[in-house]
């Protein structure tokens, strides 16, 4: 039983299933590296990190940009791009703070993915209208045809490819980078349900000197409870000290 919507995209899932759902299916994770590295290739100078799928530029002061692939969602995962802060602390599950600063230690602080530039809500579409916005944007997990699941691909790759360079033009510095984080809150509240982006702003405005902000946000968006742990407190005021 067909549900509402479908027939729209009907011939495009045909042939997409055919190429990524049905026979002897591969994973495609190999040729999914191969389609970023070479797109970026055409725009940064960028080098990969295995550990992570992470792809990482030179420092320019204190952050680099970075490209990674999503967590699998069914039977895609997308591409997200951002900064990377070389001041801003990831807490482990014993409690220790770590960095990402080196070739084998690179995280997103920061970021963007196609969802943010495409006028969308969740709302007002269909399941069938997101499958077909998903499978256009973001790339197949699995396939059975090697060279078919690399035409593709490309394609998703050049897709995205635009929205990466105006994201970065768009963010030159820390200023910038917050206030087009703050913009997106606004404008697509539902994609940061889950998001850590109250602590990378506590750290950035601590960076600036902005200690009570950070204070709050840590207190009162990221825990909560209006409570700030004194060993995040305590990194919060060093970065804000400048030590």
């Amino acid at each position: 039983m067909k549900v509402e919507g479908y027939e729209k995209y009907e011939e495009f899932f045909r042939e997409y299933s055919a190429v990524f759902h049905h026979g002897k299916i591969i994973s495609a994770l190999p040729y999914m590296i191969e389609a970023v590295t070479n797109a970026l290739a055409d725009v940064y100078d960028m080098k990969y990190c295995d550990k992570g799928r992470w792809w990482y530029g030179e420092w320019e002061g204190d952050r680099r940009k970075v490209v990674t692939l999503g967590s699998p969602k069914g039977t895609c995962r997308n591409i997200c791009w951002g900064w990377n802060y070389n001041y801003i602390p990831r807490k482990t599950n014993s409690d220790k703070f770590t960095y990402a600063r080196t070739e084998k230690s690179v995280h997103m602080d920061i970021g963007d993915s196609y969802l943010f530039h495409l006028d969308y809500h969740p709302d007002n579409m269909t399941c069938y209208d997101l499958m077909y916005m998903g499978y256009n944007y973001e790339l197949p997990k699995d396939t059975n045809d090697i060279e078919e699941a690399r035409k593709h691909m490309k394609i998703v790759c050049e897709r995205n490819i635009p929205f990466i360079m105006d994201y970065f033009d768009a963010t030159p510095d820390d200023e910038a980078a917050l206030a087009e984080l703050e913009r997106r809150k606004k404008e697509k509240p539902w994609l940061f349900t889950f998001s850590s982006d109250g602590w990378t702003r506590a750290f950035m405005f601590a960076k600036q000197g902005r200690l009570e902000e950070a204070k709050y946000i840590i207190s009162h968006e990221y825990y909560s409870d209006g409570y700030c742990p004194e060993d995040v407190l305590k990194k919060l005021t060093s970065l804000a000290d400048g030590l």
